[in-house]
C-alpha cells in the first residue's frame, strides 16, 4: 500500500531533465486514491495529485484524458503509443536523468494474459515494443503516462521482470474518466 503523505511529494514540470529548478517545482496538497485500489490484485491502480496551485507556464506540455468513459479493449489502432518516464534503463540499471520515451503497440488482453500468465481486468490495457526489443516500463516508471496522439490512455501499473521482456500492464484511463472528473469537480 502506498503510504506517502502529500507534504512528502513535490512535482517537477516543464523540463525533460531531472534537475530540480525552484521555478519548476510544485507542492502536492492532496492525494486522492481510488477507493477500490487493491495492491494484492493490482486493480483500480490510480490516484490523483492535487497541486497547491495551478501551473501557469508555457513550458508545461499538457495532455488530454481519454474520453467517453469507455474501456479500450475493442480499440484497435496502428497509431503508435508513447510511453515516457524516468525509470531504470534496465532491470538492475540506473535511474535516468533525462526523460526517456519509447514507442509501443497495443496488445490484445488475451495475448497479454498468455504472455504474462497473470490476471488482467477490463480496466487494464497492455503494450509492447513493436520490434520485439526489450524496451518498455521499468522500476521508477509507475504512475507514468501512456499516450496516443497527445491523449493519455494509460497509467503505468505493473510489469514482469526483466523489464521490457514482457508486456507492460497499464490502468486504462478511459475506464476512469467519470471517476476522475468527479474528483476534480
Amino acid at each position: 500500500m502506498y503510504t506517502k503523505q502529500p507534504k512528502e511529494l513535490i512535482i517537477q514540470y516543464g523540463t525533460n531533465q531531472l534537475k530540480p529548478a525552484k521555478s519548476k517545482l510544485m507542492n502536492v496538497s492532496e492525494i486522492i486514491r481510488h477507493e477500490g485500489y487493491s495492491h494484492t490484485i493490482a486493480i483500480h491502480d490510480l490516484a490523483l495529485l492535487k497541486l497547491e496551485s495551478a501551473i501557469m507556464s508555457n513550458d508545461a506540455n499538457l495532455v488530454t484524458l481519454a474520453e467517453g468513459n469507455q474501456c479500450y479493449e475493442a480499440f484497435r489502432t496502428k497509431a503508435p503509443l508513447l510511453l515516457i518516464g524516468w525509470g531504470l534503463n534496465t532491470t538492475h540499471g540506473t535511474l535516468q536523468q533525462h526523460l526517456q520515451k519509447v514507442e509501443l503497440d497495443l496488445l490484445p488482453r488475451d495475448e497479454c494474459r498468455q504472455r504474462t500468465e497473470a490476471q488482467l481486468y477490463s480496466t487494464n490495457i497492455c503494450a509492447v515494443a513493436p520490434d520485439g526489443t526489450q524496451q518498455g516500463q521499468c522500476n521508477g516508471d509507475s504512475g507514468g503516462p501512456l499516450l496516443m496522439n497527445k491523449q493519455q490512455i494509460g497509467i503505468v501499473s505493473w510489469s514482469l521482470k526483466p523489464c521490457g521482456a514482457y508486456p507492460g500492464v497499464f490502468t486504462n484511463v478511459a475506464c476512469y474518466e467519470h471517476w476522475i472528473r468527479n474528483c476534480i469537480g
